[in-house]
């Protein structure tokens, strides 16, 4: 019955759905969701990243 309707999961051995692999659900069984920020760099200062120079030194100890 399972063919018949992919919307449904297929599941497997018993409850524990271990063999549920159809259609959407085993997408989700297989991916690892993750989460990523996709900005532009183009603008983006040094002062932001490590190590920095001996000339940013009194920046510094003005943030601190």
């Amino acid at each position: 019955m399972h063919l018949a309707n992919e919307n449904l999961p297929f599941g497997g051995i018993g409850t524990s759905d271990l063999g549920n692999y159809h259609g959407k659900y085993s997408f989700d069984i297989f991916s690892k969701k993750t989460s990523f920020l996709n900005k532009s760099t183009k603008l983006d200062i040094n002062l932001r990243y490590a190590p920095f120079d001996k000339k940013w030194k009194w920046i510094k100890r003005f943030v601190k």
